[in-house]
């Protein structure tokens, strides 16, 4: 949170309009995702929260390789990672905003 303090200005009814018109800045909510059911065994949803509806998940083993992409297209998307050995993974949301990672369990 912050203040700001304007002293000795005037305004005029154009300049009021103006300010009501602005666009607010700073103040989106941060993207984050969930990633669940964890542990999984076939599949896995990714809920993206308040980021882009459209975006590329990706995911990485623990050595850093890239195992799996798929496209999102709206804020859910189930991903099949049966075919995946178990193990822990990375995944990764790329959105306008940046990406956006979490891990999560394979069971067999």
């Amino acid at each position: 949170d912050y203040t700001i303090n304007v002293t000795g200005v005037s305004f005029s009814s154009n300049m009021v309009r103006n300010i009501q018109d602005a666009e607010v800045l700073g103040n989106e909510a941060s993207t984050d995702i969930l990633v669940y059911p964890n542990p999984a065994s076939s599949y896995i949803n990714v809920n993206v929260l308040n980021g882009t509806k459209q975006g590329t998940v990706s995911i990485y083993n623990m050595i850093g390789s890239l195992v799996k992409v798929v496209e999102i297209d709206g804020n859910e998307r189930e991903v099949n990672i049966s075919d995946l050995p178990a193990g822990s993974y990375i995944i990764s949301v790329q959105d306008e905003k940046g990406p956006i990672t979490k891990s999560f369990i394979k069971q067999k």
